[in-house]
């Protein structure tokens, strides 16, 4: 036995071709000769006695146990690469942050001016998707997400909770209210998102089902908000999304109940690695903002009787 780490080259000629079930194809890739692949795999064969691809006329694949290091190489690869780019990123004085598009243009977006006053030399680079990103293979270094906080393989520090009530635009409420209490949705066109948390505040409302009448469904919640600044119907509004239109008029909170979120918002990076320096400054930055406690919070709309959360 030898403690021995295998040369690098032949690892990435091996996950190529692990990859690619092809020794052509990993050479495409790395921009040699196939003959090239294979003389790096046998090498790595030789290293361990042990054979890793079952060699055909035009095709190769991977035996058991080059199937099961293959899984590993890959893995650590992956890290590598992150680690790489972490630390030139960190050089350079680069953020790589993800987010979801609603968070990032109705709260996010124009905080930000205030962090590049502060840290003008960090060059913020965003990201939003929907979808749960890979931080490490798309070397993203930092993210916000919304959900449970339990992400294998990720860090999550909590950022902010949220409360959900329902609102309307002034003119939607100018042309279907009054709405005096919750029985008052009746009828009323209910603005959906694909899983959201309208039977719940019903519930909590003392509200059996209401009927259909004719409300869409949304896949984002900050194309929800946008519907409902339209006048298109009432949304079930996240306050963290919402609070900056209620205080300017834009929406109008209907009714005192609130709906504690199901799910938060978290700050998240890969648990392998430290953040960096400049990662660190912006979560710090971000926790000390005046306005975090409130974005969490309710604010009262123009028109809305006030009323507690409960």
């Amino acid at each position: 036995m030898t403690d021995e780490l295998p040369p690098l080259g032949s690892l990435r000629c091996f996950e190529s071709a692990a990859r690619h079930s092809s020794f052509a194809l990993a050479a495409r890739e790395l921009a040699v000769t196939p003959a090239a692949i294979s003389q790096q795999v046998r090498k790595l064969e030789d290293f361990f006695e042990t054979r890793l691809f079952l060699r055909g006329p035009h095709t190769v694949q991977l035996t058991p146990a080059g199937t099961a290091y293959a899984e590993s190489v890959r893995e650590a690869l992956g890290q590598i690469r992150h680690a790489t780019g972490h630390l030139l990123r960190s050089r350079r004085r680069e953020l790589n942050l993800a987010t979801t598009p609603a968070f990032a243009s109705r709260w996010l977006v124009p905080r930000l001016i205030h962090f590049q006053r502060r840290w003008p030399e960090i060059e913020i680079r965003l990201s939003t998707s929907n979808t749960l990103l890979d931080l490490a293979g798309q070397q993203i270094d930092l993210a916000i997400r919304y959900g449970g906080g339990n992400w294998p393989g990720l860090y999550a520090r909590h950022l902010i909770s949220t409360l959900l009530f329902p609102v309307c635009s002034p003119s939607y409420l100018a042309k279907h209210g009054p709405l005096p209490g919750p029985e008052a949705l009746t009828g009323q066109r209910l603005l959906h998102l694909e899983h959201d948390e309208w039977p719940a505040w019903l519930a909590m409302a003392g509200i059996s089902p209401l009927p259909e009448a004719g409300g869409a469904y949304y896949p984002d919640a900050g194309l929800l908000t946008q519907a409902a600044l339209e006048g298109q119907g009432i949304a079930l509004g996240q306050s963290v999304l919402v609070n900056h239109d209620l205080r300017a008029g834009r929406l109008v909170r209907l009714f005192g109940l609130a709906l504690p979120g199901q799910y938060s918002y978290y700050l998240a990076w890969p648990r392998h690695l430290r953040p960096s320096a400049h990662a660190i400054a912006f979560m710090d930055w971000l926790q000390a903002l005046p306005d975090l406690m409130e974005a969490g919070g309710v604010t009262t709309g123009a028109g809305t009787p006030p009323a507690a959360a409960r």
